[in-house]
């Protein structure tokens, strides 16, 4: 029987050969319930924003009517298109696809926070509801700034609780506890200032990942003009889905 208490000091009881398989497995059942058909849906109005605007960072134009997004889904759009482009894929699935690798990515961060605060079962069970949720399977399937947020603030407090438990030395249950696995777990790579960095890299994610600006410029409704490639709103706003590639007006 796991308790809780021996699970906040030194490091977290190791997962193990079954648990670890299983986590692999919720990980990849989550990404696969994430990626499929993601072109199913058109888009909308804010990611029809966000992929004209990584289209144009590619051709190194950084202004437009966009401003109010965050930048590192952008950036994170402009690489999916650099890089996959080329195998043909819909702009809706170019689009989408780092939130929902991102959202894969968050059953793995449940999975590491829950062990760390309550043991491995509650960590595979956390990632287990986050695997299969509806609400996060929909929000983590469109390109919204939330998946990206979400995924920072669980690598956030995972960050923190682990810097507490090595700061305050201890070990899991039969483990040695006190000056002994302290010195262990800063001989182990576990010292707090290395979770304090990836903490700081995890806070400053969060802020790349919200908005960057209140107010929307005046041309930034889907029915306006984009003020770089006139007639591209247009097209967005007229175009079916099959049609986007042969549509001269989009990117």
């Amino acid at each position: 029987m796991e308790s809780s208490e021996t699970e906040l000091r030194g490091p977290a009881a190791p997962w193990g050969p079954a648990a670890r398989a299983t986590l692999v497995a919720l990980v990849a059942l989550g990404l696969w319930l994430r990626l499929r058909g993601l072109s199913a849906e058109g888009f909308a109005d804010d990611e029809v924003h966000k992929w004209l605007a990584a289209n144009r960072y590619l051709h190194g134009v950084f202004s437009g009517d966009d401003v109010e997004h965050p930048m590192l889904m952008k950036w994170l759009i402009a690489g999916s298109i650099a890089l996959l482009s080329r195998f043909g894929l819909a702009p809706e699935t170019l689009t989408r696809l780092p939130n929902a690798l991102a959202g894969g990515a968050s059953i793995w961060a449940t999975a590491q926070l829950g062990r760390r605060l309550f043991g491995r079962s509650a960590g595979l069970l956390a990632a287990s509801l986050a695997a299969f949720s509806t609400t996060l399977i929909g929000y983590q399937r469109v390109a919204k700034e939330d998946t990206l947020l979400g995924l920072f603030l669980m690598l956030l407090l995972w960050c923190l609780a682990e810097a507490k438990a090595a700061a305050d030395g201890g070990g899991w249950l039969g483990q040695p506890t006190g000056g002994a696995a302290q010195r262990r777990s800063m001989g182990d790579g576990r010292s707090p200032r290395r979770w304090e960095l990836a903490g700081a890299a995890s806070l400053a994610g969060m802020r790349r990942s919200t908005s960057s600006s209140s107010r929307r410029s005046p041309s930034s409704s889907i029915s306006g003009c984009d003020p770089i490639r006139p007639g591209a709103s247009r097209c967005a706003a007229g175009c079916s889905s099959s049609a986007w590639r042969r549509c001269s007006g989009c990117a």
